[in-house]
């Protein structure tokens, strides 16, 4: 798919917008690998505008890396080989000479194997501005050790060697009262950057805060006189609104006896894109508000909790109130307090991750909530920092709690009826969760990863570690609850590759042998959905509680009968309902019953289990 088709559908017009104006490039590619299965390239799937404007390469939809750029590094394929092999994102920095181009960005894996995502910022702009400061640096400082003495004596060649560097360049002497304080700064000497960017050639001789009041406004001023007073060098970065300039810049201020040498850079362009990110930061919160998420942190060493927005709204509360972690106990109903007081511990202990499930009542209504959380540690394996996310899902339990009373009905028709209002709920979520928030959240993550706010340095990367770490749970959340929701794949691509994909889902951690044979054409959608999560079921019950390292799974439909069977080599029903069970194998046996379906089961210890279902296969929708 390229940047002219659009992956959106017509009621995601917000997230086409996003991705169609959002100013970095993005692309999706695809792992190839040669005759020996050895990954060597990656083919483009789909890039978005900024991917043409910022390469300036355009058709390279279907293309490979090395097609469109022969000299592609060996070490970005690397990179892309190991984010596709282990799920990791990884964040990268390079020159591409063929494009003339400095890219920042990440590497992130898809839900789909073998593709990754990549999300980058062109920083041609930064990059020659940070080259130019370095070269000036360097070459000041050479410069004022080696030539000090032939600068006071010269000022002639001084001002060649000024003129030579596009960095704003000036040397100020200091004016002082009776007392000796600096009330003013003589400008002495400036270079023809200085006067291109002033527009003025006669300010050698004039009083430098007469012509421009804004430096104390600024407390540039101030530096100034602390570069002379203390001897030490001082830089800032400082907006200018004043005289008609309107800029960003970058200063240094180095003492020459009773003199500074001062030097600015505009970083202007830096600046706004700077705010640029920022504004995506809200958009952030605000996508929080429409998937209905709240999300939060807690310094352990302090005792510290912090809620965004959207964990107020999900408690219906101020944002001006005070909250601590045991909020969860205080609004966690009866049935719910054993899971407010573990959540609550784990909070406060930052012993571990997790993930629970908690019931709480607000204003005489149930909601229910799913969290999950991230403890982070520092080099020395203390625990400093907990991230999570609290989701509402109230509504898909509901969802579910019906499905389990209509279950127990002894019809088909309300059997084929419930399973049909689960799905469509559950793609409504999907769809909401999966095309909205994720691709949001790719675009604001990415986004972040390069934010350099003007914030004092310990809070910004408080901010940036904060924000990367909760999209990244949000991402991973978002694929997880819209995979389970609504399996695409069946109604796309059939019964057969839909339960190829629910073994390949669980492959690392049990391997999975499948056959699906006898379906020379789909048959009717009740029943395709009733195999599928009667296999889906089984499949998980075998990864949760058979402690097995390998399973297989067949699935065989003859002219009169459609025969499932599940086995695998682990400890057996008894051993494994001695811990916490999984999905119970009632509900299959009653789905099973109401299609006039057979259950058998054999378990043990040295034999392992394998359930075998057999149902009758309507006439209609069998076709040798």
């Amino acid at each position: 798919m390229s940047s002219q088709g659009s992956p959106f559908s017509g009621d995601d017009s917000r997230y086409k917008f996003l991705f169609e104006r959002m100013r970095q490039g993005f692309c999706i590619i695809e792992k190839i690998a040669d005759s020996q299965q050895q990954p060597n390239d990656f083919r483009y799937l789909l890039v978005n505008p900024a991917f043409k404007r910022h390469t300036g390469m355009d058709d390279v939809v279907g293309k490979t890396i090395k097609e469109v750029l022969p000299d592609a590094e060996l070490s970005t394929l690397e990179l892309y080989n190991r984010v596709a092999d282990t799920g990791e994102t990884e964040s990268f920095q390079k020159y591409i000479p063929a494009l003339n181009l400095w890219m920042e960005g990440e590497a992130f894996s898809t839900d789909i194997p073998g593709q990754v995502a990549v999300l980058f910022a062109n920083t041609n702009a930064q990059k020659t501005a940070e080259q130019q400061l370095i070269e000036y640096n360097e070459q000041l400082e050479s410069e004022v050790s080696e030539r000090t003495q032939a600068l006071q004596t010269s000022q002639e060649q001084l001002q060649s060697v000024f003129d030579t560097t596009l960095l704003q360049i000036s040397i100020l002497q200091a004016v002082r009262n009776q007392d000796g304080t600096i009330d003013d700064f003589e400008i002495k000497l400036v270079n023809q950057e200085l006067e291109r960017e002033t527009g003025r050639n006669d300010l050698v001789g004039k009083y430098y805060a007469q012509e421009y009041s804004g430096i104390r406004s600024t407390g540039l001023f101030d530096i100034m006189v602390k570069a002379i007073e203390t001897g030490e060098p001082q830089q800032t970065e400082y907006y200018y609104p004043h005289e008609g300039f309107d800029k960003w810049y970058a200063c240094m201020f180095v003492k020459m006896n009773d003199s500074i040498v001062a030097t600015n850079l505009d970083i202007t362009a830096r600046k706004q894109a700077e705010e640029e990110r920022f504004q995506n930061y809200i958009l952030l919160q605000q996508s929080e508000e429409v998937a209905g998420l709240g999300s939060w942190y807690y310094e352990v060493p302090g005792g510290k909790f912090t809620w965004s927005k959207g964990m107020y709204k999900l408690f219906n509360l101020d944002e001006n109130e005070n909250v601590k972690p045991e909020i969860y106990l205080q609004y966690a109903t009866d049935g719910g307090r054993a899971a407010a007081e573990r959540i609550v511990g784990h909070i406060r202990q930052g012993d571990s991750s997790f993930e629970e499930i908690l019931e709480i009542e607000l204003q005489g209504s149930i909601k229910v909530l799913h969290l999950k959380a991230t403890i982070m540690k520092n080099k020395q394996g203390q625990p400093v920092r907990a991230l999570g996310v609290d989701m509402d899902v109230t509504e898909m339990r509901r969802a579910e709690e019906k499905i389990r009373k209509m279950e127990a009905e002894q019809q088909l028709e309300v059997f084929r009826a419930s399973l049909e209002t689960l799905e469509e709920e559950r793609h409504r979520i999907s769809e909401s969760l999966h095309n909205g928030l994720g691709q949001i959240l790719y675009g604001a993550k990415i986004n972040f990863s390069g934010m350099s706010l003007a914030l004092e340095p310990e809070t910004f990367q408080k901010a940036k570690a904060y924000t990367q770490d909760l999209i990244t749970e949000a991402i991973k959340e978002t694929r997880r609850i819209s995979h389970d929701l609504m399996p695409t794949i069946l109604e796309e691509f059939g019964l057969k590759a839909a339960i190829e994909d629910v073994c390949q889902q669980f492959d690392n951690h049990v391997h999975f042998e499948f056959s699906v044979r006898g379906f020379n054409q789909r048959i009717e959608k009740y029943l395709e959905l009733a195999i599928y999560r009667t296999v889906q079921e089984l499949v998980n019950n075998v990864v949760k509680h058979a402690r097995a390292s390998e399973a297989t799974v067949e699935v065989v439909a003859s002219k009169k009968q459609i025969k499932i069977r599940v086995s695998d080599n682990g400890q057996g029903i008894e051993a494994a309902n001695t811990g916490r069970p999984g999905i119970g194998l009632a509900s299959i046996r009653s789905k099973i019953k109401l299609l006039d379906g057979k259950f058998d089961i054999q378990s043990g210890a040295e034999i392992g289990t394998t359930v075998e279902i057999t149902l009758p296969q309507p006439d209609q929708s069998f076709n040798n």
